[in-house]
């Protein structure tokens, strides 16, 4: 039951003032405790006297936070944003499968054995004689580890029969010109992206192997001589044979 007070008239309008209170009659107040509650939080609300607060958090979805009270005539709202940027790592082909890191190689001093000398990491090997680099000590051309590697066999039978061991986690690139010249050759690729051209001279690929590492594998050829190319990491990588 709600308390009455009775008053007389005189001290009735400042007894209203003073208490907050309501005049239901004569002489009598009643209190506004209860009054209100959908009007003056609505007023509170609809004139936006409620305070606004926004944060931002890494990799937090959106979110509201708590209404405003009843009656009250406040609001407050939470908001937060989410600001994340991730790349995936894919590449060509797949997982990095077309990239290679650059080679710690120095160009000076360079190899021996890269006698067309080293540039940005990368170890030129030529073979640019006859029959020059297949009577290398055993038949081979072993890249140096810590380089890129380009063989070019461009002399007639220059790389015949020889046995390309590619670096291990770098890129290697053989080219094939001249009669025989790659001929019956094996490129054993390593943990970088490798390559094989062939000429349109006769025999230039003739019997040639390509042998795919981990990376992305390819052969082009300009004539009708043409490499036989095993891609053991496929489909993972990209292998490409001439047609």
């Amino acid at each position: 039951m709600r308390p009455t007070v009775r008053l007389s008239s005189g001290a009735l309008a400042a007894a209203a003032l003073l208490m907050g209170c309501t005049l239901i009659g004569e002489g009598i107040l009643e209190d506004k405790q209860d009054v209100g509650a959908s009007g003056a939080g609505a007023a509170g609300t609809a004139s936006g006297g409620g305070d606004t607060s926004t944060t931002t958090g890494m990799g937090a979805g959106p979110s509201m936070g708590g209404g405003g009270s009843s009656g009250g005539g406040s609001t407050t709202t939470g908001t937060s944003a989410s600001t994340s940027s991730s790349t995936g790592s894919g590449g060509m082909g797949g997982d990095n499968c077309g990239v290679d890191p650059h080679p710690p190689g120095k160009d000076n001093p360079c190899p021996n054995i890269c006698d067309g000398g080293c540039s940005n990491g990368v170890c030129h090997i030529n073979c640019d004689q006859k029959d020059e680099c297949k009577n290398n000590p055993g038949g081979k051309i072993d890249c140096p580890q810590d380089y890129a590697c380009k063989v070019t066999c461009s002399a007639q039978a220059s790389c015949q029969g020889t046995k390309i061991n590619c670096p291990k986690n770098y890129a290697c690139q053989v080219e094939c010109f001249a009669q025989d010249g790659c001929q019956d050759a094996t490129i054993n690729c390593g943990g970088g992206t490798c390559t094989l051209s062939c000429a349109s001279a006769a025999q230039v690929c003739g019997n040639t192997s390509l042998k795919c590492g981990a990376k992305d594998c390819a052969a082009s050829c300009q004539g009708n001589s043409k490499p036989n190319v095993t891609c053991p990491n496929m489909p993972k990588c990209a292998c490409t044979k001439c047609p």
